[in-house]
């Protein structure tokens, strides 16, 4: 459904094609593991080999989307209160929910704010190392996590491999912190309640992971 298809023996050149398919990742690559060295381990599914594109089938999404409309004020209530669940869950510990202690309406137009993720963050000291421990101990209650986007850009592979002669990654302190103690969680809202308690109750335990 995305516009065609590429037939090609060379191995490079079809690995290659796979992470241009699917925004630059490594994820689809026969070499997958050779990018991991690149990257921390927690974060392997989420790293950007070459550039590429996001081409979706945009008349289905389309279709699928009209159908949803009626439920959109549903949706984002229930998404709403799934991001509450957690923010009260974990609230006074070493996680905290960015942005939900602000107010996310706009007073111009009207709109809210829809959690299509949880962004969570470590915070105190050696937050790096303990985030890399919370990440474990999520991973063990069958929860998956993602980095914020790429992290800091420039320490992508992508980066190193096509533009040699950008920045060094640490010459960008805030991105690089960004990437060293943030991370989200899924806030789907066809998520049972069961999972929702799962969910706060893991998050909980994990912000008193040492």
């Amino acid at each position: 459904m995305e516009g065609g298809g590429i037939a090609t023996d060379d191995a490079e050149l079809a690995d290659d094609l796979r992470s241009i398919r699917s925004h630059g990742w490594s994820r689809d690559r026969s070499d997958s593991k050779m990018w991991e060295e690149y990257g921390e381990p927690e974060n392997s599914k989420f790293l950007f080999a070459t550039t590429g594109f996001n081409i979706r089938p945009m008349e289905i999404q389309a279709a699928v989307g009209i159908s949803q409309v009626s439920e959109i004020e549903t949706y984002v209530e229930r998404r709403n209160a799934i991001a509450a669940k957690v923010a009260e869950e974990i609230f006074g510990t070493s996680l905290e929910v960015v942005g939900f202690s602000s107010s996310l309406k706009s007073v111009e137009t009207g709109s809210v704010h829809s959690w299509m993720l949880i962004p969570l963050k470590v915070t105190g000291l050696d937050a790096k190392a303990r985030k890399k421990r919370i990440l474990s101990f999520l991973s063990e209650c069958d929860i998956e996590t993602r980095p914020i986007l790429t992290g800091n850009f420039l320490s992508q592979p992508a980066i190193r491999r096509l533009f040699p002669e950008m920045p060094e990654p640490e010459e960008f302190p805030i991105a690089t912190e960004v990437t060293d103690s943030y991370f989200m969680v899924g806030c789907h809202h066809d998520f049972s309640d069961e999972q929702v308690n799962h969910l706060a109750r893991s998050l909980q335990l994990a912000a008193q992971v040492i």
